[in-house]
């Protein structure tokens, strides 16, 4: 993975879980502690980097 993502990651206090158990790409839980992104298996590493930005997109945004 792109090690600028590994840097956002870290920023936001964010982890990355890849599950084949949801339906969409990808979504993220926030909590006062920690953020998890969740991302659909089976997606392409490109595919895979542009769902993790917008959903740091909304840990930023703050929604």
């Amino acid at each position: 993975m792109n090690s600028r993502i590994n840097e956002l990651l870290e920023k936001y206090n964010a982890v990355l879980e890849i599950s084949n158990e949801i339906e969409n790409d990808g979504f993220c839980i926030e909590t006062p502690n920690i953020n998890v992104i969740i991302v659909r298996s089976g997606l392409d590493t490109e595919h895979i980097e542009q769902v993790i930005l917008h959903e740091l997109g909304h840990v930023e945004a703050g929604n």
